[in-house]
């Protein structure tokens, strides 16, 4: 097989953005998505408002301290941020953009690793907070 065929099915399945989206013109169905777009935004950060207006009564009708609620807080954020790094790297490597090794390690572990590195100095932050303000924190 010569590089001629392989050449011209490539250039078959090339597709054209900006000709498809001139092409097709569907005003409704682009509302659409933008609107469902906008509802998944809203969604996105429902939660974390949701906790903020239950946290008064949490802590009266639990009898827990204002403090011990923080990590409740923290982890929806951490969840995020480890979940979209690691989707990330899985769809990185779905790609065919990652063909080389050191594509690979930067798509894939170099993410990982930054978020890694963030979590272990946040931690360390808030360890050496609690010990100038005199607070163990377990």
């Amino acid at each position: 097989m010569s590089a001629k065929p392989a050449a011209a099915f490539a250039a078959a399945n090339v597709i054209e953005v900006e000709r498809v989206l001139a092409d097709t013109h569907r005003p409704a169905f682009q509302a659409m998505l933008l609107a469902l777009c906008g509802l998944c935004l809203l969604i996105d950060g429902f939660d974390a408002q949701a906790m903020g207006y239950v946290a008064p009564s949490v802590i009266a009708e639990w009898h827990v301290a204002k403090t011990s609620l923080g990590p409740v807080f923290s982890a929806s954020l951490f969840g995020m941020l480890i979940g979209a790094t690691l989707f990330f790297s899985l769809s990185m490597l779905a790609t065919p953009f990652v063909s080389t090794i050191p594509a690979l390690f930067h798509a894939a572990v170099v993410p990982v690793l930054c978020s890694a590195l963030l979590v272990i100095a946040l931690t360390g932050a808030t360890r050496q907070r609690g010990r100038a303000s005199g607070v163990e924190l377990a």
